[in-house]
């Protein structure tokens, strides 16, 4: 068991030293997520479109963005509460894109009692700040 642990402590050096995962990654990630789900909760959709990341907002208009995100809420609900089921730091969005991203994992629950599940990709952006890069809720 004791060399499975040191195998296990020497990787995390080296990732940690080649820079390719932080050791406070995921809290500056969830630190950044936390507001966003805040804009998003309100309504406050143009301020959380202004608010992804920039390949994120490369995709597409606010407008294309905020009619699905009004499409995707209007058939599930509002989301009254959740709570983190994981959250993975990686060197790759989940979409191959590389960079420092940390992927949440969250179980929501609904106002028409509806349990889904939120995926929220938050990546280090330039200016040096983390933000939502990717927002997906399934049923």
């Amino acid at each position: 068991m004791k060399p499975l642990i040191a195998r296990f402590a020497c990787l995390l050096v080296a990732l940690l030293a080649a820079g390719v995962l932080r050791a406070d990654d995921v809290v500056d990630a969830r630190a950044a997520l936390a507001p966003w789900l805040k804009l998003l909760d309100s309504g406050k959709l143009e301020e959380a479109y202004a608010a992804l990341a920039a390949p994120s907002r490369e995709l597409g208009t606010v407008e294309k963005w905020k009619a699905g995100m009004e499409a995707n809420r209007a058939s599930v609900g509002a989301v009254l509460t959740r709570a983190e089921k994981k959250a993975t730091a990686a060197d790759k969005s989940p979409r191959g894109r590389p960079g420092r991203f940390v992927v949440f994992e969250q179980a929501a629950k609904t106002d028409r009692k509806l349990a889904l599940t939120e995926t929220i990709t938050v990546m280090f952006d330039e200016p040096g700040a983390w933000r939502v890069a990717g927002y997906v809720l399934q049923k």
